[in-house]
């Protein structure tokens, strides 16, 4: 059977609205978007904030030097972790997360009606008389386009329900890269 375990994280949802707000940015709460605009500008000076903020590499470039000249290698997990609590309690993580949750359900809901149907052709597929696979998929919010593999069973996926069961058909293929290796 194929078993995926459908999680959030936290940590990394936080990653990618410091680097995909602007997807997100015209759908949302003027308030919420002014307060997690104040809260980047406070970072602006933080060389930390710069290995979590990767879409300008110029300011990357920055930081990672910055922090390399001071000898402060040692500071990255505890300053970005600081960064990143910063983040979650903003009113618009915390839509984003509300909003990851509700799609969270729909997502582990589809999937459980259609589990056994998709094993059954994957089966086929495959030529396999039996398998059994478990990977961990890590849902982030529809908004920010990043399905993608991993080979270590894990999925990271996120899409629009473009068409009845649009999700199924793109957590199969991203299970297959990680089942077959490519």
């Amino acid at each position: 059977m194929i078993r995926l375990q459908f999680i959030i994280e936290k940590p990394y949802l936080a990653f990618l609205l410091i680097n995909r707000f602007s997807k997100i940015k015209r759908d949302k709460d003027l308030k919420e978007i002014q307060n997690f605009e104040k809260i980047i500008k406070d970072f602006k000076n933080n060389p930390y904030f710069y290995l979590l903020k990767i879409n300008n590499l110029k300011h990357t470039e920055w930081g990672i030097s910055k922090i390399l000249l001071e000898h402060s290698l040692d500071k990255i997990g505890r300053e970005t972790e600081q960064i990143i609590r910063a983040i979650n309690r903003t009113d618009l993580f915390r839509s984003i997360l509300q909003e990851t949750e509700a799609y969270k359900r729909e997502i582990e809901l589809q999937w459980k009606r259609n589990q056994k149907l998709l094993y059954g052709a994957l089966k086929s597929l495959l030529k396999e008389k039996d398998f059994s696979m478990t990977s961990k998929v890590v849902l982030v919010h529809p908004s920010f386009s990043v399905g993608k593999s991993f080979p270590e069973n894990l999925i990271v996926y996120d899409h629009k329900e473009e068409w009845p069961n649009y999700n199924l058909v793109y957590l199969v293929h991203e299970f297959l890269h990680t089942t077959l290796n490519f």
